[in-house]
């Protein structure tokens, strides 16, 4: 339900919808840029920036709470916004001293944890209503541009793999990010809605952000 009130009166159709449940989204590429240093055989510390656009997130089309005052037909509402993620964190790796030596190939397993502030900036927000049982008639409510900050933590986990033949150039390092983004508070509340007073009933909010993120 929109806020003020007398701009979503029943006239307007407008009705309640709970925004509960899963959300759909598109993958984009995750950018980390590293500038580090090797203290010993085991243990390398690092500055890190990650960086992630182009992340699409929408809602299911979620059935409105029935309302008499309106005209018969199915109801619906869709959140859909963009998303863009950015963190800078410290970062401290722990790596076997020694490698393992399987066929001719020489692994090094490794595990890094980092934390740092980071930034969820959710752009292009709008809430899709559409009502009727025939032809759907769509009516957008633009929200403002929000930025979530909190505290970011990741872990990551990997190894190297190259030749046990010291002259030999090949080489391969896989592993998995998981990166934890906090929370989305406050899309679509009144007073951060600028010139444009019209806000959601209850503000949008997002318990936990978080990815997990191959690489190669």
């Amino acid at each position: 339900m929109g806020k003020p009130v007398m701009n979503f009166s029943p006239g307007s159709y407008w009705r309640d919808v709970p925004f509960k449940g899963r959300l759909s989204y598109n993958r984009t590429p995750l950018f980390e840029y590293l500038l580090g240093y090797r203290i010993n055989n085991s243990i390398k510390i690092a500055l890190s920036y990650q960086h992630q656009a182009g992340i699409t997130i929408q809602s299911k089309a979620l059935l409105a709470f029935p309302d008499t005052n309106a005209p018969p037909g199915t109801d619906v509402a869709q959140f859909i916004s963009n998303l863009s993620l950015d963190a800078l964190m410290a970062k401290l790796y722990f790596e076997l001293p020694y490698s393992l030596i399987f066929k001719k190939l020489a692994t090094s397993p490794y595990l890094a944890v980092g934390v740092g502030p980071g930034w969820q900036t959710w752009s292009r927000v709008q809430i899709n209503y559409m009502y009727g049982n025939i032809a759907y008639v769509g009516q957008p409510l633009p929200l403002r541009q929000k930025i979530s900050a909190n505290a970011v933590w990741m872990i990551d986990i990997g190894m190297r793999i190259q030749s046990a033949y010291p002259n030999s150039k090949f080489s391969v390092l896989i592993g998995t990010k998981y990166n934890q983004w906090g929370q989305a508070r406050s899309i679509g509340k009144m007073t951060q809605q600028g010139a444009h007073k019209i806000a959601l009933g209850h503000p949008l909010i997002i318990k936990t952000v978080y990815q997990f993120a191959p690489y190669l």
